[in-house]
């Protein structure tokens, strides 16, 4: 499971051959949520307002390298 990102309090994880849509895990202390990496969409779980706006944004600007990481992850 590793970390792909540490934003403000809370952590981004990509599991390895996990399952599809491409998703990243969203983690902090008293959260988890499944965020899918096309479009921002919340797949499972919940998070604070402010998480999901930091999230979404660091996941549009990095959403290339993102399915990258998804693709080689999962081979």
């Amino acid at each position: 499971m590793p970390e792909i990102a540490r934003l403000g309090g809370f952590k981004l994880l990509m599991f390895f051959q996990d399952e599809n849509p491409p998703h990243v895990h969203l983690k902090g202390a008293d959260f988890a949520a499944k965020i899918r990496i096309s479009n921002g969409e919340i797949l499972a779980g919940d998070a604070p307002r402010r998480v999901l706006k930091l999230a979404r944004q660091w996941i549009e600007e990095h959403r290339v390298s993102l399915v990258e990481q998804w693709n080689d992850f999962q081979r």
